[in-house]
């Protein structure tokens, strides 16, 4: 049975996973180096299809993204597309309460400082009954521990406590392999998988340069994680073993 590396959790703390409205927000946060054009692109190919399928599990979703501005704005980040982005087009593509993007250079191993030093930008667009969820899309690892971030975003807010994580991440960048010979990696991101895993989250291969079953499966992921009643009581074990099931990857 997993236990998960951060204190509160190894305390026996209650996880409200779910509300009677079913909401759920979603925080995205991309990887800015220049590496990423690719997997940028398919970040806001993606967006739509991805904030469609949470809608038709019946969850009420709101997408928090952390990331620089898109190409068209001078940037390199996301532009998310309407009707999840601005109807009006890219510069700003922000289109509140349902889309905030957090302005923010992302550098290519500060994914989670990203998210602790943002949180001010965007802890508004937070719902307390909402259920959590946090993806990672980058081709490097991290410069912090899965266990640091997680100690530091608890302090933040208890309102983490149950948050699900995923990884688009190369799962194997070794020199010589197939994904490193390509150029599509800089590290295999262990850091983010091994937030993913403890999380129950997915785990998929950014080598694939394909996000579309990514994205499905972590839509997937958010509606049952929205759906799950959690009770009084239930600690830790429990909401991993209900959750474990969708810890998965599209391979090496």
């Amino acid at each position: 049975m997993r236990r998960f590396g951060w204190r509160l959790a190894l305390l026996g703390a209650v996880f409200p996973l779910a509300s009677a409205a079913m909401e759920a927000d979603v925080i995205i946060v991309v990887n800015n180096s220049g590496s990423m054009e690719v997997e940028t692109q398919e970040v806001e190919d993606n967006l739509n299809a991805f904030a469609g399928a949470v809608a038709a599990g019946g969850a009420d979703l709101r997408i928090i993204v952390i990331s620089d501005e898109g190409q068209a704005c001078g940037g390199d980040g996301v532009c998310a597309p309407p009707p999840v982005g601005n109807p009006a087009g890219c510069c700003p593509d922000q289109n509140l309460p349902t889309y905030r993007h957090v302005v923010q250079f992302v550098g290519s191993t500060s994914l989670f400082q990203s998210v602790l030093t943002t949180y001010p930008q965007w802890q508004a667009s937070l719902r307390p009954s909402a259920s959590k969820s946090l993806i990672l899309i980058t081709d490097d690892n991290d410069d912090m521990s899965m266990s640091q971030f997680m100690n530091q975003l608890l302090f933040l807010s208890p309102s983490f406590q149950g948050i699900q994580c995923h990884a688009i991440v190369a799962t194997s960048c070794v020199p010589g392999g197939p994904c490193w010979v390509s150029g599509f990696c800089a590290q295999a991101g262990t850091a983010y998988m091994d937030l993913a895993q403890q999380s129950g989250g997915v785990i998929a291969n950014l080598c694939d340069q394909n996000f579309d079953a990514a994205f499905a499966t972590i839509a997937s992921a958010v509606v049952v994680l929205t759906a799950t009643p959690v009770t009084e009581g239930v600690g830790l074990e429990t909401w991993a073993r209900i959750k474990g099931a969708y810890v998965g990857s599209s391979g090496k």
